[in-house]
């Protein structure tokens, strides 16, 4: 009998050492490149003691706190304080001594990151890096913007939106409440092969009224601005065919009064800003097309990381900028953002921008304000859409559910975001576009929506035909949307729609686009996650009907259209 029990004592000290070369293997330095190669580098820094470790996360973003470190063996879990403050839980597994598998918790797909041991930092002054060879496409005499010339088209002219009260109109006076997509950078696009009439295709085909164009002031300067406003021409060409407006967005982010920004992507000045105005206003003067100018994406201070600004300097700098694109461009829309990265319109209560027609921005994300979000939103910015038109331009990162019987993590009770933003925004009149469509960052192909054109063709027969209630031919019909159980998702979600409408007049043949079911019927619509990153944002159809290929019920719910005026 000694013998066994020499045997389960030797087993139980190799699991010990087991269990703590594991937890040694955590210990330094470890690389995260996001979103891909290419992407910013995030450095874990882990400090392991016994089962619990602390450390830090260092990116870009800024430096966040390590807490609630847990080692078990291979596995381990920690939540990540956010600069807003909101902690972000995750976990990971070590797979060998230079790799570890990293999942943030409720969002993506469910494949882990993986994460790199990155070398030490070095003891000691080192010497500058040399600097990188510059490689010129273009001679400084020739390196100037063309804005001195209005852009033409030979295409028709979308009706002029303007501002009344506190909504937008067309031509005819009636009311439009905009649904739209944000796009990446044009610059991004294109270096990465997608720059194209067909990516605008595809942004159409999903419903869009509006796309938001960012425009990154290190893309504008490298680029040049003679050569970014080609692309921006292509794009407002695109969308007056496609019949869809354009809302240019100058997208830094940061204190334009200090001239201290969050990162070298968004460093300007106010002098390059106001001069981009001045160019896009004298470019594009008399194209319906471009009917938003987004003066400024995202203002902040970085809680006074970059520098202090008042509300009262803000605002005239926007009002400079609103005077010097009105002298050259009077029928555009200027379009100003709040504080607390385009969030937070309170000040409009006692010192609105001094400025007639124009439109103010809010990018109400989740983890803004905790729940319940409703009576908060009103305060913030809500309160604002009863006397001036707002447009939520950027909004997004729509968590998925817990899964059944599993404890849902703060990221995941936040899964109601979706459906409550748009019921708040549709019901309030404020008009929205999603960040952010990109098919460089689309999700699995078992995330399949396959999207013809019928239904949009009937819903913008609608609008042409200056119709603000559901055709009766659309909207008392039953319209089947079936949709299918698809394979087996890796996250929480198990079911995968598909989603037909035929094509529409400009478009013959049909398009796919990737998605995944992410509320089950009965429904006001579906919500699918198309593509751009899976862990980011879906957009929101509404369909008129619904079949489920599991029940062989049909939910005919008649919904208003998507597309037109309100």
């Amino acid at each position: 009998m000694r013998l066994p029990s020499l045997f389960r004592f030797a087993f139980i000290l190799l699991l010990a050492a087991s269990t703590s070369a594991f937890a040694a293997d955590l210990n330094g330095r470890w690389s995260l490149h996001f979103g891909g190669p290419d992407g910013p580098e995030i450095i874990y820094t882990f400090k392991v003691d016994g089962t619990k470790f602390t450390g830090s996360s260092d990116s870009p973003f800024g430096v966040g706190e390590i807490r609630d470190g847990r080692v078990d063996g291979a596995t381990f879990s920690f939540s990540l304080v956010a600069t807003d403050g909101n902690l972000i839980a995750h976990r990971g597994r070590i797979v060998s001594d230079n790799e570890l598998a990293l999942e943030v918790i409720g969002f993506g797909d469910g494949t882990p990151a993986k994460v790199v041991r990155a070398p030490d930092v070095p003891a000691g002054p080192q010497p500058p890096p040399a600097p990188t060879p510059v490689t010129r496409t273009h001679s400084w005499w020739q390196d100037r913007p063309v804005g001195q010339k209005p852009f033409t088209t030979e295409a028709k002219k979308l009706p002029l939106i303007s501002v009344q009260g506190n909504k937008f109109v067309d031509s005819q006076g009636r009311t439009m409440l905009f649904r739209g997509l944000a796009i990446s950078d044009p610059d991004k696009l294109d270096i990465q092969g997608h720059w194209n009439r067909e990516h605008f295709v595809k942004v159409k085909e999903m419903g869009t009224m509006v796309v938001r164009i960012p425009v990154h002031p290190a893309a504008w300067r490298q680029r040049t601005p003679v050569e970014y406003l080609k692309m921006l021409d292509q794009a407002v060409y695109w969308c007056t065919e496609l019949e869809m407006y354009v809302m240019i967005d100058w997208h830094s982010i940061g204190n334009l009064a200090t001239g201290v920004f969050q990162d070298p992507m968004y460093d300007t000045t106010l002098e390059e800003t106001n001069n981009f105005w001045r160019i896009m206003a004298r470019h594009y003067v008399g194209h319906q097309t471009v009917a938003f100018f987004e003066l400024f994406n995202e203002p902040t201070t970085y809680r006074d990381q970059l520098g202090p600004v008042s509300w009262s300097e803000w605002k005239r700098i926007m009002e400079t900028q609103i005077t010097m694109i009105r002298a050259a461009n009077p029928h555009v829309i200027p379009v100003v953002a709040g504080f607390d990265w385009a969030y937070d319109l309170t000040p409009l209560r006692q010192e609105p921008i001094n400025a007639e027609r124009i439109a103010y921005a809010v990018h109400p994300y989740a983890n803004k304000r905790p729940q319940p979000w409703v009576p908060r939103w009103d305060s913030d910015f809500g309160f604002a859409a009863s006397k001036y038109p707002v447009i939520a331009t950027e909004f997004g990162g729509f968590p998925k559910a817990a899964a059944p019987g599993e404890t849902p993590t703060p990221a995941q009770r936040n899964a109601n975001y979706g459906p409550e933003i748009i019921k708040y925004l549709e019901g309030r009149g404020i008009s929205w576009i999603v960040w952010c469509f990109d098919p460089q960052w689309g999700s699995d192909a078992d995330q399949e929506l396959e999207l013809r054109a019928e239904r949009l063709r009937r819903v913008r027969q609608s609008r042409h035909a200056r119709r603000s209630e559901v055709a009766p031919s659309v909207g008392r019909r039953p319209f089947t949307v079936p949709w299918e159980r698809g394979r087996p998702a890796r996250s929480s979600v198990a079911d995968h729609v598909r989603v037909r409408t035929p094509a529409s007049p400009v478009h013959r043949s049909p398009a796919t686009v990737r998605g995944s079911l992410l509320h089950r019927p009965p429904l006001h619509g579906l919500t699918i996650r198309p593509p751009f990153p899976a862990h980011r944002f879906p957009s929101v159809l509404r369909p008129n009907s619904c079949t489920s290929a599991h029940s062989q019920r049909t939910i005919v719910r008649p919904l208003p259209p998507r597309l037109g005026p309100r």
